[in-house]
């Protein structure tokens, strides 16, 4: 098979922005209450100070620790990242797997 050139240039550009977006995903992330937890404790934060960087109340960061207030929104998790200092991808990927699994569509 015949490729033009431009045609195998993007093709060449594709597999390499596909490689690089892989090696960006993170490799063994929890749930977001697990990494917050431990970035905080990491950082030796209290969660008042987490609070206080973010934005947010205290009640707001514990929820999302213990998992009680899922689905955040990409701002909350950008401020969450900026105040613990953790790469924004790693708390998205958190966030990502904290979301409940879907159900499957049952038809009878």
């Amino acid at each position: 098979m015949v490729v033009s050139a431009r045609v195998e240039k993007a093709l060449l550009e594709l597999a390499a922005a596909v490689r690089e977006e892989v090696a960006a995903i993170p490799e063994g992330v929890g749930s977001l209450g697990e990494e917050l937890y431990r970035a905080r404790e990491t950082a030796r934060l209290s969660l008042q100070e987490v609070a206080d960087r973010s934005g947010f109340t205290k009640s707001h960061v514990w929820e999302l620790e213990q998992g009680r207030s899922r689905n955040p929104t990409v701002r909350a998790i950008a401020n969450l990242s900026a105040a613990l200092g953790v790469p924004f991808h790693r708390l998205a990927e958190a966030a990502l797997n904290s979301l409940p699994s879907p159900t499957p569509n049952k038809e009878a």
